[in-house]
């Protein structure tokens, strides 16, 4: 799993944007890493960093969220 971690943020590092999404398929399993801006409260522009998993029976796991 730390593997997969690293792997996400490496393959990141190289496609930084305003928006960036990284797809990596594990057995089945969908591993989906986002970055993206979003307008908080205060209207401030914020970095949203996300990594999930989207297991193969539907099931929606949010493995990191900064800021939460």
């Amino acid at each position: 799993m730390l593997q997969l971690v690293f792997l996400l943020l490496f393959s990141f590092f190289y496609s930084f944007d305003n928006y960036t999404t990284n797809i990596i398929f594990v057995n089945k399993d969908i591993y989906i890493m986002s970055l993206f801006q979003r307008f908080n409260h205060a209207q401030h522009k914020i970095w949203i960093f996300v990594i999930e998993l989207f297991r193969c029976d539907h099931s929606k796991i949010t493995i990191f969220k900064f800021p939460h």
